[in-house]
């Protein structure tokens, strides 16, 4: 019946929710990785600005000199090229950059809020919600036989239940600092999914 699937995914979405306490530390630092990879990004930005600065000045002074008759033409097609795509390279470094340092922040902040929020889904979220929660927490891994729903969390997802299965084996979940490793497990995931 609807009611059933309702429960079982009800508990099976529950698994890979983050408690509140991890959740927190896990904004908190985020916020902390959000700072570091700032700064690290800036002076990389201010850098790479210098050289572009610099070569936009050879280029000028290379167009004044081919003006003025002091350089051929073929160096200067040459050295322009040579110019312009050292350039080139180092605009696309610069945006590369941006986005390797910066780029999982908001998907795993996104994550972890979904995390936390997963056992208010579970209990009051409509059988629809249950199921979309479901679907990207096991993906293709969950199946219903013999009128039991289970599935095989996926990444990162996969991470909580076992960091929380080992917790409450060592009887301390809420307190446990195992939220950090975990935390560096899942921030690894999210770098190498978005850079």
């Amino acid at each position: 019946s609807e009611a059933e699937l309702a429960r079982q995914l009800s508990s099976l979405i529950k698994q890979p929710a983050l408690s509140p306490i991890w959740a927190e530390k896990m904004r908190n630092k985020l916020t902390e990785d959000k700072v570091d990879s700032a700064q690290s990004v800036s002076a990389f930005v201010s850098s790479t600005h210098e050289t572009i600065s610099a070569i936009d000045q050879k280029l000028q002074r290379l167009l004044d000199g081919y003006l003025d008759q002091l350089i051929d033409q073929d160096i200067y097609k040459v050295e322009k090229n040579k110019l312009v795509s050292e350039k080139k390279s180092l605009t696309d470094q610069l945006a590369r950059m941006t986005q390797t340092q910066t780029g999982w922040i908001g998907p795993m902040e996104k994550w972890i809020n979904q995390a936390e929020n997963l056992p208010a889904v579970a209990e009051c979220g409509t059988l629809l919600e249950q199921k979309s929660a479901a679907k990207e927490i096991f993906g293709s891994d969950l199946w219903l036989s013999a009128s039991e729903a289970s599935g095989v969390a996926q990444t990162p997802w996969e991470f909580v239940i076992s960091a929380t299965s080992r917790c409450k084996k060592a009887e301390n979940l809420q307190n446990s600092c195992a939220w950090v490793p975990l935390y560096d497990t899942i921030r690894t995931h999210f770098i190498t999914k978005f850079s």
